[in-house]
């Protein structure tokens, strides 16, 4: 910049004249930024209007209606709409806003954000290996009966389990 701004001495520094002018108008202009980015994002006004959110039912019964009374409380305005189906259904043409799903994402042209894992565990006992053979692939477990347990920690930090049983 080519001016002083600080003067160093034995006891500390010292902003010069220029160095104090400096600051304030820094200090304004980010306080500036702050605010317009504030009013751009439309803080302190809250949600509002209709939010259609879909998950699979046993996601939504540990990890979604939990937290939606305190969510609903924080944002008065807001219609929620929450949509339970274990189906993979599609989520423009049934005009959902929000999308909680598990695994990978077929369609490329959806804003993605992993929220959680879901650690999957293929249970039985050793008896029943020896008698239908341990499964290699969830493919090979379609033709023995198993249970399937998911545990989920969902980005909240609440943790579930589901079981599934196959024929």
């Amino acid at each position: 910049m080519g001016v002083k701004l600080l003067t160093r001495s034995t006891r500390g520094l010292t902003p010069t004249e220029a160095g104090l002018g400096y600051f304030e108008r820094a200090r304004r202009a980010i306080e500036e930024a702050d605010e317009a980015e504030l009013a751009a994002r439309g803080a302190g006004t809250g949600l509002k209007g209709r939010l259609r959110v879909c998950a699979a039912v046993t996601f939504a019964r540990i990890h979604l209606i939990p937290l939606l009374p305190q969510f609903l409380a924080q944002h008065p305005d807001l219609n929620l709409e929450v949509v339970l189906d274990d189906r993979q259904i599609d989520l423009v043409q049934e005009g959902i806003d929000v999308g909680l799903r598990m695994g990978k994402m077929l369609d490329s042209a959806l804003t993605v954000r992993r929220i959680g894992r879901c650690k999957r565990l293929v249970l039985g006992t050793p008896d029943y290996f020896e008698r239908a053979g341990t499964p290699a692939t969830p493919a090979d477990s379609v033709s023995i009966r198993l249970s399937f347990i998911c545990r989920a920690r969902a980005a909240s930090g609440r943790s579930g389990a589901t079981a599934l049983k196959l024929r």
